[in-house]
């Protein structure tokens, strides 16, 4: 019995769910940031140093999710949607720090890609446990 509930989708589906709210947040935050930068220029060094400690948390919290989640559903199909989001999240942030343009080219679309693996998981997951008889 103790077993089933640590193996509970509710941390998964916790974990989707801040990981979709992390990448509207940085598709939020890069939409914006040209019109603010172009607005007041002084925030550009604030705003550039945000994306690392942001990164952090995104990083994170996808680790705490499709990991769990995968030994759930086993679709490497989200796990691969997943890094592919990473991947651009993190080439923006260590690679075009400073350069708007290409920041949010790579950003949005990571962010994009990241919320709906976020979103699948957080589906598959359920849609096992429900096949299992699993109840939550």
């Amino acid at each position: 019995m103790a077993a089933e509930r640590v193996s509970s989708p509710h941390n998964h589906v916790v974990g989707d769910s801040v990981g979709q709210a992390l990448s509207l947040i940085c598709i939020i935050h890069c939409l914006a940031a040209p019109f603010v930068l172009a607005a007041m220029p002084t925030l550009s060094h604030f705003m550039g140093g945000f994306h690392p400690v942001l990164l952090v948390f995104v990083v994170g919290t996808a680790l705490w999710a499709f990991i769990p989640g995968y030994k759930h559903h086993r679709r490497p199909s989200i796990i691969v949607a997943a890094l592919v989001g990473v991947t651009l999240l993190t080439l923006a942030t260590l690679l075009f720090e400073g350069d708007v343009l290409m920041e949010s080219a790579l950003t949005i679309p990571g962010a994009a890609v990241l919320m709906w693996a976020h979103w699948k998981n957080r589906r598959c997951v359920h849609d096992a446990h429900a096949h299992h008889g699993h109840s939550h």
